[in-house]
């Protein structure tokens, strides 16, 4: 039996850590040619073992200790500067190797991604899925804790058979990539080994495939293409000019996700063990990932607002599509939201951690703010609309955004003030809301896990507009 909507968010947010709360990022200073100075230059070799060798060059400001992620520390090797033509080895807690640089200094290192994959086993920093490891650059690339504002960039040369990929923008030559020093912390996941890759849409949407997935690579990629295009269909838009999803094996039954934008838009999917071609239309998360990838990022006070517009477009996106019966999507509405009201001691959603007030919580804000944008405007606009015209002012999730510009850009497409009053509702106070009342209004119930609908209700039209039923005869 199947288990709720409600208990997969949680195992999601357990499971994987797929709650978006993206670290905030500084501005990149202009260099010459209106771009920005290369601080950080990186030549890594990949090995056949998957372990890497790197030497990296740092040019401008340096200060503080030098770093990788700090659960991948143990697995970084050899750390040597280059003195004249001779190498010095260097502690990364030591503060002294700055006495030997002016301007610019060349390290190099080895990284035993292998060993950190098997121990850390976190997609988060570095994780193995069967001839294949998932590692975000933040893992394996060192640089210095504090200063060096501009752009880093590393070209990757890997072994015979070992095949690499990221969702790093391109930077002209051959595996090489680029990205500010800013987004470093939050850098789109990268992959190694034995992938299988290739082209989803127009724009850049690309895919890479551990070996051995329980699924054939054609079922896969046609998985991959059917959730992109419902996604697209309710944007308008494609979720991002150039993406890359990931796709491993998982430990547990359920599929889990998480999305990561900086440098570039990235999405990395582990296929539970219960998944198979018979119910893979079943699986919503890559379909949530996308959201986010469409969506820009926002400060982590507002995780709600990047939570629940996930939990409450996909299903609606994904029923339009025809991948789901529009009345499950109401059923689950109607059985979820409740775990998103306030306690008496609660305040708004702004801060909120407990995630039936992050996503369920967040995902009334959108229903709310769906309903209100078609009553004033008499159905001329709906959610979308806004949405979309976020996506339009390149609001994706290389983006980072104050939520006043999302709130201003969305309302100013509707000619409301919807999204701002709903905020102030529901994200500054606890405000109240009569569920009930709301879907008796709408005219939809749910019957021991069976929609029904009441075509007579006040806002049967607005209830059909936001998610179209199929007429039974």
């Amino acid at each position: 039996m199947p288990i709720s909507r409600a208990a997969a968010l949680a195992l999601l947010v357990a499971a994987c850590g797929s709650t978006h709360a993206p670290q905030p990022r500084g501005p990149v200073p202009s260099g010459p040619a209106g771009g920005s100075a290369i601080v950080w230059d990186y030549e890594v070799t990949v090995d056949a073992a998957l372990d890497l060798d790197v030497r990296a060059t740092f040019t401008g400001p340096m200060a503080g200790t030098l770093r990788v992620d700090e659960a991948a520390a143990r697995f970084l090797e050899r750390v040597e500067l280059q003195v004249g033509d001779g190498w010095r080895s260097v502690g990364l807690a030591e503060h002294a190797w700055r006495d030997a640089c002016s301007g610019s200094c060349t390290f190099r290192y080895h990284f035993r991604l292998g060993a950190a994959a098997k121990n850390v086993a976190d997609a988060d920093v570095a994780i193995a899925s069967d001839g294949a490891i998932f590692a975000p650059p933040s893992t394996w690339l060192m640089r210095p804790s504090e200063g060096s504002q501009g752009r880093y960039r590393f070209h990757v040369a890997p072994a015979a058979g070992v095949r690499f990929a990221t969702g790093i923008r391109p930077a002209g030559a051959a595996l090489t990539f680029e990205a500010p020093t800013s987004s470093f912390e939050e850098a789109a996941f990268a992959a190694f080994g034995a992938l299988r890759t290739g082209h989803l849409a127009d724009p850049a949407i690309d895919y890479a495939l551990a070996p051995r997935l329980a699924l054939t690579d054609e079922v896969a990629v046609d998985w991959l293409r059917t959730e992109v295009s419902a996604i697209t269909a309710y944007f308008g838009h494609a979720p991002d000019g150039h993406a890359m999803l990931f796709v491993g094996t998982n430990t547990s039954a359920d599929t889990g996700g998480k999305t990561l934008g900086g440098g570039g838009a990235s999405l990395f999917v582990r296929i539970g063990t219960k998944v198979s071609a018979a119910n893979l239309r079943d699986d919503w998360v890559v379909a949530h990932e996308l959201v986010h990838v469409a969506f820009p990022d926002l400060d982590r006070r507002y995780t709600w607002f990047s939570e629940g517009l996930a939990t409450y477009v996909e299903p609606i996106a994904r029923a339009r599509a025809g991948l789901i019966a529009p009345e499950k999507v109401w059923v689950e509405m109607i059985e979820g939201l409740p775990q998103g009201l306030g306690g008496a001691r609660d305040g708004g959603l702004d801060g909120a951690r407990d995630w039936g007030r992050v996503y369920w919580g967040g995902a009334l804000y959108f229903l709310l703010a769906d309903v209100r944008i078609r009553e004033r405007t008499h159905g001329a606009h709906g959610l979308e609309d806004a949405l979309r015209a976020i996506v339009a002012k390149d609001g994706n999730v290389e983006a980072m955004w104050p939520l006043a510009r999302v709130l201003e850009i969305g309302d100013g497409a509707t000619g409301t003030a919807v999204m701002r009053e709903l905020h102030d509702e529901l994200g500054r106070a606890n405000g109240a809301v009569d569920l009930d009342a709301l879907f008796r209004r709408l005219g939809v119930r749910a019957d021991h896990g069976v929609a029904t609908f009441d075509d007579r209700a006040p806002l049967a039209a607005v209830r059909d507009a936001i998610l179209p039923r199929r007429v039974t005869k």
